[in-house]
């Protein structure tokens, strides 16, 4: 039997901590690897460590104005004639079919997220922290945390101070971005080989293209009738190949 929650103890049902828990970008698990964490001790821990702290009483007005906000749409809505409907309904659908005409499936187009990527460059320098729960940051803020961290909930965006009552055995590594920014460059490098015209807007994603690779990949593929176009479906196999790679 699970020991009661402090909010059990205290004869609270706990509503509290599950009503708000949305108002903070460092709670949910919706990264990879917090499949299996425990979300009720998340939510509970971020609200007891936060609910005395000026940025939750903003937190929860700005909250309260965004249910207000919506109950007053609900209730336009709920106003609407069925002819009003109908109009909105075939003005929606006739910007739908504009954007449609624009739409082109002949690129193919990729973006490169690299997961957890600060925690991975310091545990490349430290392995003995591979097994660890690892978060790059302090106890202000998390920049991120490696998986092993994040099955106790512990996250992007969380203050550290949050993460470490979540889990005790966390081991925090200060950033270094003249570190990652090296290792970002080499990682771009690759990229540029693909399409040099690629774009990244932070260190960690780059914005690329693969039908010019692919469609070269597909000419020394087929030299004995060089003419011949391919078809899109043979250039998203011949790109996802170069992207393995």
């Amino acid at each position: 039997t699970a020991a009661p929650s402090t909010f059990e103890e205290q004869g609270n049902s706990g509503e509290d901590y599950r009503k708000y828990s949305n108002l903070f970008v460092f709670a949910g698990g919706n990264k990879a690897g917090m499949e299996a964490m425990d979300k009720e001790k998340q939510a509970e821990v971020i609200y007891e460590m936060s609910k005395n702290s000026s940025f939750f009483k903003r937190a929860k007005q700005l909250g309260e104005e965004a249910d207000r906000k919506a109950e007053q749409l609900q209730k336009e809505f709920d106003q609407l004639t069925g002819a009003a409907l109908r109009k909105m309904e075939s003005a929606a659908q006739a910007k739908l079919m504009e954007c449609e005409k624009r739409r082109s499936f002949e690129k193919i187009c990729c973006v490169l997220d690299m997961d957890m990527f600060y925690a991975a460059v310091e545990i490349r320098d430290r392995p003995e922290l591979k097994d660890l729960p690892v978060a790059v940051g302090g106890s202000a803020m998390i920049s991120t945390s490696n998986y092993v961290a994040r099955k106790y909930g512990v996250r992007a965006a969380m203050p550290g101070f949050i993460a470490k009552k979540l889990c005790p055995n966390l081991v925090f590594v200060h950033c270094n971005f003249d570190k990652y920014r090296i290792v970002a460059e080499q990682i771009r490098g690759v990229i540029g080989k693909v399409d040099p015209q690629y774009r990244s807007h932070s260190l960690d994603e780059v914005y690329f293209e693969l039908t010019t690779a692919a469609k070269a990949r597909f000419r020394e593929s087929t030299v004995e009738n060089p003419d011949r176009t391919p078809t899109i479906e043979e250039l998203r196999v011949l790109a996802v190949q170069i992207l393995q790679e």
